[in-house]
């Protein structure tokens, strides 16, 4: 009788271990998303959006005017972008509004852009890159069977930060952060890229 349990048993193990072999652990998640970055050549940052080009100032005195020009004076001592001395805005004859600057990338700034948008008035807005962040941790998994996927709650901190971050806005750059990703189960395991 004790022969006869013990190999039921051992059955009962070796089916549940097999059973759940394939289930997505933490170290596996978090190695498949490396390859996934290291694959795409990706890394994972947040930007922050600067105006650049002719920017119109209607008043030199505003503080407005004196915010603006002080963060591209930074950037410009750090070697990222020039600035022109204020000249008459003379585009449109008659309807001169104020004084023009001219702030042009350096080849150091265009390292660091990521896109670039014109708007409907022609002025050039960038996203540049503000800070890079890398994986901390895996949070949770939490498979759905019926669907072979799986919810990742991934965990990550930040850890470089260009001379486009602002450190008051904490809100678009946190320190870390957590997202969702799904993962999904395929013959060749888990996967979250082709």
């Amino acid at each position: 009788m004790k022969f006869i349990t013990l190999k039921l048993a051992v059955a009962l193990l070796l089916l549940m271990t097999s059973c759940d072999s394939d289930a997505l652990t933490k170290g596996e998640a978090k190695s498949i998303m490396k390859e996934c970055q290291e694959k795409l050549d990706k890394d994972l940052f947040k930007t922050n959006q600067y105006r650049y080009g002719i920017i119109e100032i209607p008043d030199t005195n505003s503080e407005e005017y004196s915010s603006l020009l002080n963060r591209h004076k930074e950037l410009e001592k750090l070697g990222l972008v020039t600035i022109s001395k204020p000249q008459r805005d003379r585009r449109e004859f008659g309807n001169s509004k104020g004084d023009i600057i001219e702030v042009n990338l350096t080849p150091k700034g265009k390292e660091f852009l990521v896109g670039r948008v014109d708007d409907m008035f022609g002025h050039k807005k960038a996203q540049f890159k503000s800070c890079e962040y890398e994986i901390k941790n895996i949070v949770e998994i939490q498979e759905i069977p019926e669907r072979n996927e799986a919810m990742v709650k991934v965990n990550y901190g930040r850890i470089k930060e260009t001379p486009f971050f602002e450190e008051a806005n904490e809100k678009n750059n946190p320190k870390e952060f957590v997202e969702t990703i799904s993962y999904r189960k395929t013959t060749d395991g888990w996967k979250l890229c082709d």
